[in-house]
């Protein structure tokens, strides 16, 4: 963690519990004013501590006071008290609150989006990807309002925030990730997700390094494997769960055709394979003849060409 973020921490998480303490001791003028007793960096480091040493134990849903508890790890005890881990963990914030509302009509993000910036650069500064980096999701498990929480069924805690990130293939180390908040402000229904979230994450940092970018099906496009491979000098790895490879057409070869997420052409003939010659929209990707799906078998290649 850089100096800066946890500047911004100390600064934003101060000014939070003073003003607390402030409008409080104003509430009850006949009770003996509380005051704040200000982070300072060794106690931040042990807080963080404290968090790292609960995952390792797997301890995330264990309460605090048994946390601190004699029988559990000494190292609890050791690092702070609970009611100041209680304290630090009530007033700890990552923005200038006074100014919040106003940012979020352009980011849902505000409360974060400063932090999360200063950590993408961090990522980026210690670590050079090698040929191969991955762009996939995470959902980290959230159940907070946010505005920007998501459903996901299929993810095993269903509710969190949802991170796009670019990994390097071999050790998994995230170079830069983008949150999804969602709708754009302007309630505009956004197109193309997935081309704009594959460039956002890998053209600034690897553009013209000829890297491949591997990707599961979401984010299969035979605009974005166009895009990438001729305008960014960039090749892209279509790893889909599906099997399905998409193959680039050189030299503006039916530029102007309509094609299909697999890259195939979108026709209106019948079938070249069947003997009831079948209507197909759909056509080879080697041969570019029209097939349907039962000689093709969901492939972008028909049965002979494969």
């Amino acid at each position: 963690m850089s100096d800066e973020i946890c500047d911004i921490i100390f600064r934003e998480s101060n000014r939070k519990a003073r003003q607390f303490f402030d409008d409080d001791n104003a509430k009850h003028p006949t009770r003996e004013p509380r005051s704040w007793i200000s982070i300072t960096e060794s106690e931040f480091d042990a807080y963080l501590g404290v968090l790292l040493l609960s995952g390792v134990t797997h301890s995330g849903y264990v309460h605090t006071k048994d946390l601190w508890n004699t029988k559990s790890h000494p190292l609890y005890r050791a690092a702070m008290s609970v009611r100041r881990f209680w304290e630090i963990s009530r007033f700890i914030r990552f923005d200038n609150g006074n100014t919040r509302q106003q940012r979020k009509q352009t980011d849902k993000a505000a409360a974060i989006s400063d932090v999360f910036s200063m950590l993408n650069s961090c990522l980026r500064r210690y670590y050079v990807a090698e040929a191969n980096v991955t762009v996939v999701e995470q959902l980290y498990a959230y159940r907070g309002g946010t505005g920007f929480t998501q459903y996901i069924p299929s993810k095993p805690a269903k509710y969190g925030i949802k991170v796009w990130w670019v990994c390097d293939s071999i050790s998994s180390y995230p170079l830069q990730g983008q949150i999804y908040t969602g709708k754009a402000p302007s309630c505009e229904r956004e197109r193309n997700v997935d081309e704009r979230i594959v460039k956002d994450l890998c053209i600034n940092l690897f553009d013209g390094s000829g890297r491949n970018i591997v990707c599961d099906n979401f984010f299969t496009s035979y605009n974005l494997a166009k895009s990438l491979m001729i305008d960014n000098n960039l090749s892209k790895a279509i790893e889909a769960m599906i099997g399905r490879p998409i193959r680039v057409v050189d030299d503006g070869a039916h530029e102007a055709e309509e094609r299909d997420s697999t890259g195939r052409l979108k026709v209106k003939e019948n079938c070249y394979i069947c003997s009831k010659r079948r209507p197909t929209r759909k056509a080879c990707t080697l041969c570019n003849k029209p097939v349907c799906a039962e000689h093709s078998k969901d492939l972008p290649q028909c049965d002979r060409c494969n």
